[in-house]
């Protein structure tokens, strides 16, 4: 294995790996075609049309009022509005965008991957396998429902290559441009990704001044603290005003208290979907519930061939590359198998930011690249013919008798073996449809093996054969995995569902009460039957794209008020109506039968009930009290600058008595309110709204939404940018001398 490496001795690798991308997404790129997947119909392409039709008005969209009955919108790092890749979302319209966005984050993955694996002593080939690995792994793969977690792990080989040439030459140069990198990776959107790529900087950090240089050394270790501290710090600054803003959204939201355990680990990985790594689920077809499980870190495909390869390593000599690969590989396993094993509730007591609630799988963005790099080391022990050890022969061929024997024992003992997994018939049969696609890839790849080690095959040519089996494997069944379909019949505010126009209204809400899985495209066999589901359900935030404000929504950033709030909905004989009026639920979205005494059935279709609430309260009201809403009569009108500023809005108020005026918007830091041209004191209302005391009268209310601290925020950025440009000067000048 090669040991040095400063620059690319050779283009091919890098145009071969544009090319595994251009064919990854030919299915979409040169057709109209575009990816029908949960969240980027419910969240991503919600967001991103608001966003570009808010700036494109001329005003930044610091509020969002269509969900959580209102909640920062810019704020959120999720939504990506100052990561600089995402300005293609405001120039085109958004599958043109997409597939701009998905291509450059995968090429620009492939090509660190590639770069990091070479500089770390990998010859050519295997780090070109590396690469594709990284890349078309299921894990990544099926992040292209989340922008932002494809976003902000697609920097981690770049990161961590930057961050090794500082260590090795000690120029400042590429310490400023891995905080920049890791910046991005920031600003990406995925702040859990985020945390899981600085974990590994400190894991690879650890790892290379151990065995490079000179050596572990407690100094060294001690260097690398304030090494990763300051690039964590820098590009953190970098980023202002996002990261402060984000900072706050985030302790105000109901993700800064830490949930049970049992909430915490739900969506955990049981040790029988370890057998996915190498044999996907429903490896006969493309399955939307199968790219469920790979998006939430449930299964785990890296190819057949991938495990060959890991089988053989055990038997070849390994360098200190592969044990750390393999150390951080297992890591990332225990942890996505979370309540399956002790060592995720041990984590949480120390490290909690570390996993996310619901999906303990997310731990996996961890195993990518160390599944790269261990394949890449045993596709260079395989350099030679009959360098093996005589027991690995031996061993290969028992494993292959009994792989043999799996299918059989299935389909023998199906009763037992589904007791035993607490698996369905449906899922057995599956299981051996895997354990034969497994049979299979293993049995050529041991003839490939036996053939190579007769010399029937040049090295050479063996590895290409090693690699081209670990893509078509992973293009198979990974191109496939995300369902994909017209995009004409998707995005745009053409193709308007009917319960859209139906419940339109500027002064209330909708929302959605028990609605199943059964209505998410994530349990739906056919794009077809999901879009008339799907979209008549309105679920998430696609409710954005029609105008429609939706009560609830689906953020794990949802403000700590309301989910206090909402969480006094449920009752045991059913759901509060109080609570239901004063979300301003004017249309309720629900698969079942509601009380018809109280909510009028408006629209029944596809399993899609929509009820209409004549008690709703309006998005404004006059109240006698604010912590019993009792309404007063009065005459209101409201009004906003444009179509698309949210964060100041006129209020006339003619009221009879005295009461409070009652916005039902999420009280945040950052309103203000002048009543009559006089500064007015926000108050909150029912532990969620804002209130203003009003004397009877006529009023004119002005209210206005500009994050607290947004101008500190900005004048620390200019400060900072200011340093970094005559620290850049000086360079330039002391270079020309």
């Amino acid at each position: 294995m090669k040991k040095n490496f400063t620059y690319p001795d050779t283009l091919l690798p890098f145009i071969m790996i544009a090319g595994a991308v251009t064919l990854y997404f030919s299915g979409i790129l040169f057709t109209d075609r575009t990816f029908f997947i949960g969240d980027l119909y419910t969240q991503f392409y919600p967001w991103k049309d608001f966003a570009r039709n808010s700036l494109q008005s001329g005003t930044v969209p610091f509020w969002n009022p269509y969900v959580f009955s209102g909640v920062p919108f810019i704020a959120d790092v999720q939504k990506g509005i100052m990561y600089p890749p995402g300005i293609v979302f405001l120039l085109f319209d958004f599958p043109i965008a997409l597939k701009i966005y998905l291509v450059v984050h995968f090429i620009i993955a492939g090509f660190s991957a590639y770069v990091l694996a070479r500089a770390l002593g990998c010859d050519p080939a295997p780090a070109f396998a590396a690469a594709l690995i990284f890349i078309f792994n299921s894990f990544f793969a099926s992040k292209i429902n989340n922008l932002a977690a494809l976003g902000s792990a697609s920097f981690l080989p770049a990161i961590l290559y930057t961050f090794k040439v500082f260590i090795d030459r000690k120029k400042a140069t590429f310490f400023i441009l891995g905080s920049a990198l890791l910046a991005l990776s920031f600003l990406a959107g995925h702040y859990r990704t985020y945390i899981n790529n600085l974990l590994f900087c400190l894991l690879f950090g650890i790892y290379y001044i151990s065995f490079y240089g000179k050596g572990f050394r407690i100094t060294r270790l001690l260097k690398l603290f304030i090494f990763l501290a300051s690039a964590l710090v820098m590009s953190l600054i970098i980023t202002m005003p996002q990261s402060g803003l984000f900072f706050e959204l985030l302790f105000n939201s109901a993700a800064s208290v830490i949930p049970d355990y049992e909430t915490l680990a739900v969506n955990s990985m049981k040790f029988i979907n370890l057998f996915t790594m190498s044999a996907p689920p429903h490896a006969g077809y493309a399955s939307l519930s199968g790219w469920s499980g790979y998006s939430r870190g449930i299964n785990l495909f890296l190819s057949a061939t991938f495990f060959f390869l890991l089988v053989i390593s055990a038997f070849r000599k390994k360098n200190h590359l592969f044990y750390f690969s393999f150390i951080v590989f297992i890591l990332a396993l225990l942890l996505a198998l979370g309540k399956n094993t002790p060592l995720h509730s041990f984590i949480l007591k120390f490290a909690p930011f570390f996993t996310e609630a619901r999906f303990p799988g997310t731990a996996l963005s961890l195993l990518m690249l160390p599944a790269g790099l261990i394949a890449a080391n045993s596709l260079s022990v395989l350099s030679e013919p009959d360098t093996g050890k005589k027991s690995e022969k031996v061993f290969l061929k028992y494993l292959l008798y009994f792989l043999l024997l799996i299918p059989a024992l299935l389909a023998l003992f199906n009763r037992q073996a589904s007791a035993a997994f607490g698996l369905d018939n449906i899922s057995m049969i599956e299981l051996t449809k895997a354990s034969l696609f497994v049979l299979a890839m293993y049995s050529l790849n041991f003839t490939l093996y036996t053939l190579f080690n007769k010399k029937l095959i040049r090295p050479a040519i063996y590895h290409a054969l090693l690699i081209a089996l670990i893509f078509c494997e992973l293009y198979t069944f990974m191109s496939r995995t995300n369902p994909v379909t017209a995009q004409s019949g998707i995005f745009g505010p053409q193709f308007t569902p009917k319960t859209a126009e139906l419940i339109r209204t500027s002064s209330y809400k909708y929302g959605h009460i028990q609605l199943p899985e059964a209505g998410s495209v994530y349990r739906l066999n056919y794009v077809t039957r999901s879009e008339k589901n799907f979209k008549l359900s309105l679920p998430s935030s696609s409710g954005m794209t029609y105008g429609l404000f939706d009560a609830f929504g689906q953020n794990d950033l949802k403000l700590l008020n309301y989910t206090r709030f909402v969480n006094r909905l449920n009752r045991d004989d059913g759901y509060n109506s109080d609570i239901i009026n004063l979300l301003n639920l004017k249309y309720i979205i629900s698969p079942v039968e509601l009380d018809s005494k109280k909510y009028e059935k408006i629209f029944n279709k596809n399993s899609i009930k929509v009820f209409k609430n004549e008690k709703a309260y309006p998005l404004f009201f006059v109240s006698q009290d604010t912590k019993i809403p009792k309404m007063l009569i009065s005459q209101i009108s409201w009004s906003r600058k444009n179509e698309h500023q949210f964060g100041n809005l006129k209020v006339n108020v003619t009221n009879g008595q005295e009461g409070w005026l009652i916005f039902c918007n999420s009280q945040y830091p950052g309103w203000t309110a002048y009543v009559d041209n006089m500064s007015a004191k926000i108050e909150p209302a029912f532990g969620l709204y804002m209130g203003l005391k009003l004397q009877p009268g006529v009023h004119e209310i002005l209210l206005n939404y500009t994050p607290e601290n947004y101008t500190y925020y900005k004048i620390l950025f200019s400060l900072i940018f200011i340093f970094c440009l005559v620290l850049g000067v000086v360079k330039l000048i002391s270079l020309k001398r």
